[in-house]
C-alpha cells in the first residue's frame, strides 16, 4: 500500500470527498488529483493532510 491509497481509503472511511481534502489542505484540486494518482506529496502536503485526517504518520510509515 503507497501513501496515496492510505490517503484515499482515509478520505472514504472518514466521508470526505477528494475536493473538500484539497480546499482545507490549500492545494488545488486537480493537483491534489495528480498527487494522488501519482503518489507525489510534500513532506509539507503530507503532513496538512496528515493533521486534517487525523492519519498518525508513525502508522503510515508501517503501512507502506
Amino acid at each position: 500500500m503507497n501513501i496515496a491509497q492510505v490517503i484515499m481509503e482515509t478520505i472514504k472511511d472518514q466521508r470526505h470527498d477528494i475536493k473538500w481534502v484539497a480546499e482545507k489542505v490549500d492545494i488545488p484540486y486537480t493537483t491534489f488529483l495528480y498527487k494522488l494518482k501519482n503518489d507525489n506529496f510534500l513532506a509539507e502536503e503530507l503532513l496538512r493532510v496528515g493533521k486534517l485526517l487525523n492519519i498518525d504518520l508513525e502508522e503510515l510509515k508501517n503501512k507502506i
